[in-house]
């Protein structure tokens, strides 16, 4: 069995507007217990964490759908010690939050707050 790990991933897209692509976003977090952020409008950004495996299963769904363009620019993976759970290195809040147009300092904020910062830059770079 391999060693279970704690993923984050930050993604950025053009835009995010679409509303189709803007219910997967959710849905798909949601189905695959990761905690996710997303900014819409331009550029489009998507912070998300949970197990690791759901991490790559979630990027790898998002990066199929159709994008004028959409990368993983930060990615984290911190391994789960002896006696820990994957839920113990969780920093972001539970759940799944969409963040308006103008949030970009609100989801620096999140993520400063969360000691994300360093995975928060690979979207200014």
């Amino acid at each position: 069995a391999h060693q279970p790990a704690l993923g984050r991933r930050l993604m950025l897209s053009h835009h995010i507007i679409a509303k189709r692509k803007r219910e997967v976003i959710r849905e798909w977090a949601l189905e695959l217990g990761l905690a996710s952020f997303c900014k819409i409008g331009w550029p489009g950004v998507i912070v998300c964490e949970g197990p690791e495996d759901s991490c790559q299963e979630y990027a790898s769904r998002l990066q199929s759908l159709r994008w004028q363009h959409f990368t993983i620019r930060g990615e984290e993976v911190v391994p789960v010690g002896p006696g820990q759970a994957v839920d113990d290195l969780r920093v972001l809040p539970r759940g799944v939050q969409e963040l308006g147009e103008n949030d970009m300092s609100r989801l620096a904020e999140i993520c400063r707050e969360a000691g994300l910062e360093d995975l928060f830059k690979t979207c200014l770079k």
